[in-house]
């Protein structure tokens, strides 16, 4: 009936009813900046940013919710929540998890170590044989990386502790992202400034929010997402962002020797 008496009125006075505004709630890891943490209580990053806008500009109302990466991962993956963000897109997501055509962003995966003597030439994953690799739990790090048995994982609660583990001697290597690794040493520089040497990449890869295939809102919102990045993409507003976070230009730092 109610919908009846909304349609005459629009009839007669020309009046349509109010569009009711499309809701949207993320999972988002709270403890990886530059790109997304928890800060006063609140989402903050890059990624975080690039998310808002996009589904901004398709007019879906987004709301994030802060949470550790391997329980954001979780919620997903079993229908809890619609995405998750920001993963790798590897063989150890693909299964489980679906993914938008334009990435969020690009990143790459430095291998470091204590500060040392120049190498001749950079290292590689196939160059970590034997040696003690740190990682952090719930992250994936690229096929060449979750495959191998050649090296000895050990895995930490979080990019902060690997580094505490390096500078005291415990690892060989850590793997890390290399914008998150400038973010660390720049805050935390009486104990970290010039402790360690970028001697490598790892791997270089796009990011993404992982979508849930078993929530109802998860495939709509991957499409939701993909059409919010193109109009960022042919406005402009995708790079003002990248100016906005200093990622308009590479990350400084290096295999030759560069210390953070």
């Amino acid at each position: 009936m109610k919908r009846w008496v909304l349609l005459l009125l629009w009839a007669f006075y020309g009046v349509a009813p109010a569009r009711t505004a499309q809701t949207l709630t993320l999972a988002v890891e709270d403890d990886w900046f530059p790109y997304a943490a928890e800060r006063n209580g609140q989402p903050e990053g890059f990624a975080v940013d690039v998310v808002r806008e996009a589904y901004r500009a398709v007019g879906v109302d987004v709301t994030l919710k802060s949470m550790p990466y391997a329980r954001c991962m979780r919620v997903v993956r079993y229908g809890h929540m619609a995405g998750c963000f920001n993963s790798l897109k590897d063989a150890s997501t693909v299964r489980f998890y679906l993914f938008h055509n334009t990435p969020l962003f690009v990143a790459d995966i430095g291998i470091y170590r204590q500060t040392g003597a120049p190498l001749r030439r950079p290292l590689t994953v196939n160059s970590l044989e034997g040696k003690r690799v740190g990682l952090t739990n719930g992250y994936t790090y690229g096929d060449a990386v979750e495959r191998s048995v050649a090296f000895r994982k050990e895995y930490a609660l979080s990019d902060l502790q690997n580094l505490r583990k390096l500078a005291a001697g415990r690892l060989d290597y850590v793997l890390m992202y290399s914008r998150v690794m400038d973010h660390l040493v720049g805050s935390h520089a009486l104990e970290f400034r010039g402790r360690f040497q970028r001697v490598g990449t790892a791997i270089e890869n796009p990011l993404y929010v992982t979508f849930s295939p078993r929530h109802p809102q998860g495939e709509w919102a991957m499409e939701q997402l993909d059409a919010g990045l193109a109009v960022l993409h042919r406005s402009g507003r995708y790079h003002q962002l990248e100016q906005r976070w200093a990622f308009g230009k590479a990350s400084p730092g290096g295999w030759h020797g560069q210390r953070p």
